[in-house]
């Protein structure tokens, strides 16, 4: 009998809306269905997440991920992609995280 591998689906995450710097925010990628083995990865515009970036990645557990960001800045702005691979996929998901300078009042 010949079994076959079931792709990962990510579940839709998103960041919230009104974020300023010096605010924090976070989001899961979580994948609701694909055999193991997995492996999720995080992505900032396409590339690998820059250390500088102060970004912080969590395995909740085999199939999330928590993508954490202790205090924004202008720079985290940008679209924040998981990939979540298994022998049978590679899938992907998008979200845009826009960071709004606070305007202070001398």
């Amino acid at each position: 009998m010949m079994w076959s591998m079931i792709p990962p689906i990510i579940e839709p995450f998103a960041f919230q809306d009104g974020l300023a710097e010096g605010m924090r925010t976070r989001t899961v990628c979580g994948v609701s269905r694909g055999d193991p083995p997995l492996k999720l990865l995080w992505l900032k515009d396409g590339e690998p997440l820059p250390d500088l970036l102060g970004a912080n990645v969590t395995m909740l557990d085999q199939y999330s991920s928590l993508l954490s960001i202790p205090s924004l800045s202008a720079s985290h702005s940008g679209e924040y992609t998981c990939v979540a691979k298994n022998p049978a996929a590679e899938i992907k998901y998008t979200a845009v995280l826009q960071t709004s300078r606070i305007r202070t009042l001398h």
